[in-house]
Order: C-alpha cells, then sequence, then structure tokens
C-alpha cells in the first residue's frame, strides 16, 4: 500500500453484513491511512444493476412501493437459504 501514489488509490471494501464494530475499526483503519474511499456492498455489487435498469425502466434502482405488496397475488421470497431467512425476520 506504501508503494501507491495517493491513499485514494486504495478501495477499502466491505461487505453490507458486516458487524458495526468491525466496520467501525475497518473505517478508522482507512481514514488514519488518508482516504474515505470505504465502498460497500450496495454500491459495489449493485452498481451493474442500476446501470442496465436505467435504459431498460428508465430508472436504476427498484420501484416497488410497500402498497405494491397489498395489491400483489403472489410474494416470492428467495434466497441462499430461504429458510433461514424467513425465520430470522
Amino acid at each position: 500500500m506504501n508503494a501507491l501514489t495517493s491513499p485514494n488509490d486504495a478501495i477499502f471494501y466491505t461487505s453490507g453484513r458486516t458487524s458495526n464494530e468491525a466496520a467501525f475499526l475497518y473505517q478508522l483503519f482507512a481514514r488514519q491511512f488518508g482516504t474515505n474511499n470505504l465502498p460497500d456492498c450496495s454500491n459495489m455489487c449493485h452498481e451493474s444493476s442500476g446501470f442496465a435498469l436505467t435504459p431498460t425502466i428508465g430508472i436504476g434502482k427498484g420501484t416497488v412501493t410497500l402498497e405494491d405488496f397489498d395489491l400483489a397475488q403472489v410474494i416470492l421470497i428467495t434466497a441462499r437459504t430461504p429458510v433461514r431467512t424467513i425465520r430470522e425476520c
């Protein structure tokens, strides 16, 4: 990291599932290094879907509102472990 021309050349990526304590310590480390370049999964993982949605539906993010759930005939919940996910809700 010392070979970088600027601290902003470093990217300190973390998961959105990181605990608050771990994320706090991680951002302290990055800021001590000299950068605020701390992307997480919300902008790293979803940047491509937002890019694709814009020309397709005219907006780069989801368009579902809470009222849409009241009008839905079917709601599908998918995840890599749906049973665990449903129990956690």
